[in-house]
């Protein structure tokens, strides 16, 4: 694995994060919980990262940027930023798929199900397979009611979740998780090749269309 430099942003969730990756290393992060405040926030996040990692522009090789399913908003945000930034010093962006990420984050456990909140009792969720230490995804991520999802779940599976307390009952037992552009970052790293995109101008967030269920008229 080649040691690229990368600047990677997280912007799904109420966290805004950024941070500087070479190969297996995180050389500077910054994150925080902090809703509504993305846009304003992301290039100070930037701009801090760059300075701590004691990097420069100029030897970027590529803009990892999470890219949902999440908060519509955010996810916006996020990747306007990287679009803009990629434009202007010349750079490809790596997609990095945001539960894959946050899966990725818990490599020692090897969770085979990822769940975050999408909006009411809805959920977004994603099943995944294992190869190299790697996360793979084994469905695309879908968004359903929690109730749903809990009458297929497969209690022996290993699980995480990320706010999604309130929805879960006590006797299942699930790893906390947490959106981060550490793991944006190190998995976009890891999958260089298969997550780069040369020429993302129409790049868009999967932002995944809500799941229904009822019976057709």
């Amino acid at each position: 694995m080649a040691d690229h430099l990368i600047l990677a942003l997280e912007t799904s969730s109420s966290i805004c994060g950024a941070a500087i990756i070479k190969g297996r290393d995180c050389l500077a992060l910054k994150e925080e919980e902090i809703p509504r405040k993305h846009a304003e926030i992301l290039p100070l996040f930037v701009e801090s990262v760059i300075y701590e990692s004691g990097e420069e522009i100029k030897t970027i090789n590529a803009v990892a940027v999470g890219i949902g399913p999440g908060s519509f908003t955010g996810l916006r945000i996020g990747l306007g930023f990287a679009k803009g930034f990629a434009f202007a010093q010349g750079l490809p962006i790596l997609a990095v798929p945001t539960i894959e990420a946050m899966a990725f984050g818990l490599a020692k456990h090897q969770p085979t199900l990822g769940l975050v909140p999408s909006h009411g009792r809805r959920i977004f969720f994603q099943h995944f397979s294992w190869k190299d230490k790697l996360p793979n995804s084994a469905s695309k991520p879908t968004v359903i009611d929690m109730e749903y999802l809990l009458n297929d779940l497969d209690k022996k599976a290993t699980m995480f979740q990320w706010k999604c307390d309130d929805f879960i009952p006590k006797n299942l037992d699930f790893i906390a998780a947490v959106p981060s552009a550490r793991w944006v970052g190190l998995l976009g790293s890891e999958k260089y090749d298969q997550l780069i995109i040369d020429k993302p101008y129409d790049l868009e967030p999967d932002y995944i269309a809500p799941f229904k269920v009822g019976i057709g008229k």
